[in-house]
């Protein structure tokens, strides 16, 4: 099956958050000693991505966790007899990201940039996930 240009691109976006997430995966897991910064006293993602909070799922990192989540995404987006779990897993993605987004200013007056590109890139995969599935009809199940 051919992926249509919207599953390209919101497959794209997905990979793009799981590519940025490496990163941060890198500096979590001790790879990295640092991350380094936009200018602005309000960026801080050594802070953001090495609290407490980035480590509450299983006491493990978030970061890999959200890569392996990107992935299957991109997965997702790959299979029309898939859109509606595509969609639903985008959108689980987007509301996660923005809660997160959220939360820096909020608990830690400090922003991730890292963090906040995911988050447009989730939000982005999401906006295509949603106009393909109602574009679409859905694709009966081979067989």
């Amino acid at each position: 099956m051919t992926a249509t240009p919207r599953r390209r691109r919101s497959a794209a976006c997905s990979l793009g958050a799981a590519a940025i997430l490496g990163v941060l995966s890198a500096y979590q897991t001790g790879l990295l000693r640092h991350l380094p910064d936009l200018p602005g006293r309000v960026f801080d993602a050594d802070l953001v991505d090495g609290s407490g909070e980035a480590y509450w799922v299983l006491s493990a990192a978030d970061a890999p966790l959200g890569m392996t989540s990107f992935a299957l995404t991109a997965a997702l987006a790959g299979d029309r007899r898939l859109t509606r779990a595509w969609t639903a897993k985008a959108a689980v993605d987007a509301a996660y990201a923005v809660a997160l987004a959220v939360e820096q200013p909020v608990r830690f007056r400090r922003l991730c940039a890292y963090c906040l590109a995911v988050t447009g890139l989730a939000l982005a995969a999401f906006r295509l996930a949603l106009g393909e599935s109602t574009a679409t009809p859905p694709v009966p199940p081979a067989g």
